[in-house]
Order: structure tokens, then C-alpha cells, then sequence
């Protein structure tokens, strides 16, 4: 396994609304919890999914805790699907959910939007994750779900969406929806984001 790259902003911000509230949409501690949500509340018939080559391997793990069957599909240099071999393997695994992401902010996934639909009318469901995507000035399709994590894009402890194109599955979702949130751990998140940012301002050494 290569080393990952990642972590957590440690600055403050003002408060905003970064994202929808509505009924389509429900918020966890990270998009990885989400995931592993939608995967253990809503029924699948094969439990095979299509994820992109170019993935972090934790991403994997929703999957993994929930016994589905993963396929590859391959990325582009650009960043953009292999459509040709999307197709292929489509016919070969018969996937009932693709992921799909659009890369570092660009519209990666323009190219693959007739496709995308017609897996949707093929009763496909296409969850995006728009981590990186979600401020992008560029419109996309409707996907049947969407996923983000909030904590990549400011200083907040935690915080991941899940969001349903369905209002009624979203109603759904929402009365199972666990509200015990680990008090423990998130204050110590608190506590090592303010160690941090007293470290980066030469404000203590860190021994503590």
C-alpha cells in the first residue's frame, strides 16, 4: 500500500451555509459514514458496485464493512472515465451502483454523461461523490445520490453528507438516521486542531 495524503484543516471559519438543508439530505461525521449508510439502509439485489481506479483505499472500506462485491474501472490521464471499458465491464459485472467522482474541481465526468444516464434507466443508481466538486461553476447530471465530506474544505471537526435525488427515500432515510454523536472523540479532535494550530503560530512546543 502507498502512503496517503490527507488530514484536517486546523483554522477556524465564520459561520455559513455550505450546503443544502433540506429533506434529500442528511449529515454524518464523514462522507465515509454516509456511504456506509446508504449501503447498509437501502436494499440491493447483487450488491456489486464499480468504483474508480483512482480512489484512496480507504474509500474502501464502506464497501468492505457492508459485503459488497468491488470492480474497478479504469481513469484516464485526464482524469475523465474510460468509457469504452466502463461499457465492458457494465455487461460483465452487472453492477447495481456506480461511484463515480468528479476529480480536484474539474468537470472530469462530462464526457461520461449520456452513459451515466442510460446506466440509470438500466435501474444503475450513480452515487457522486462531489468532495471536490461541490463549488464547481459547472452543472452535472442528477446522480441518485450524492456524497461530500465538509472537513476538506474548512476547519470543522468532522462533518460528511449524504444527499438522495428522492424526497421520499430521503423522509426515509431520515428515520433511521442515528443522532448519538462520540462526544469523547470529537473533543479530542477539538483539542489536537487547537495543539496544531498553536504549533503552526510557535505558540507551544507541542510537549503536551
Amino acid at each position: 500500500m502507498k502512503k496517503e495524503y490527507g488530514g484536517y484543516f486546523c483554522e477556524s471559519i465564520e459561520s455559513q451555509n455550505m450546503v443544502e438543508d433540506n429533506e434529500n439530505i442528511l449529515y454524518f461525521d464523514s462522507a465515509r459514514s454516509g456511504i456506509r449508510f446508504l449501503l447498509n439502509k437501502r436494499k440491493w439485489t447483487k450488491k456489486r458496485v464499480l468504483l474508480p481506479d483512482y480512489l484512496c483505499e480507504s474509500m474502501l472500506i464502506p464497501f468492505g464493512d457492508n459485503n459488497f462485491e468491488v470492480h474497478f474501472y479504469p481513469i484516464k490521464r485526464d482524469f475523465s472515465i474510460n468509457i469504452d471499458k466502463m461499457n465492458e465491464l457494465v455487461k460483465l459485472v452487472e453492477p447495481d451502483l456506480i461511484y463515480v467522482i468528479s476529480f480536484f474541481g474539474f468537470h472530469t465526468l462530462v464526457s461520461a454523461e449520456t452513459c451515466l444516464k442510460k446506466y440509470q434507466e438500466q435501474n444503475i443508481s450513480i452515487l457522486e461523490d462531489v468532495t471536490h466538486s461541490y463549488y464547481g461553476n459547472f452543472s452535472s447530471f442528477i446522480p441518485d445520490y450524492k456524497v461530500g465530506s465538509l472537513r476538506k474544505w474548512c476547519g470543522l471537526e468532522e462533518g460528511g453528507f449524504l444527499w438522495s435525488a428522492s424526497v421520499e427515500e430521503g423522509k426515509l432515510f431520515y428515520e433511521h438516521r442515528v443522532h448519538d454523536i462520540n462526544r469523547k472523540v470529537l473533543n479530542l479532535k477539538i483539542k489536537c486542531f487547537q495543539a496544531k494550530r498553536d504549533f503552526l503560530n510557535n505558540i507551544s512546543d507541542m510537549k503536551d
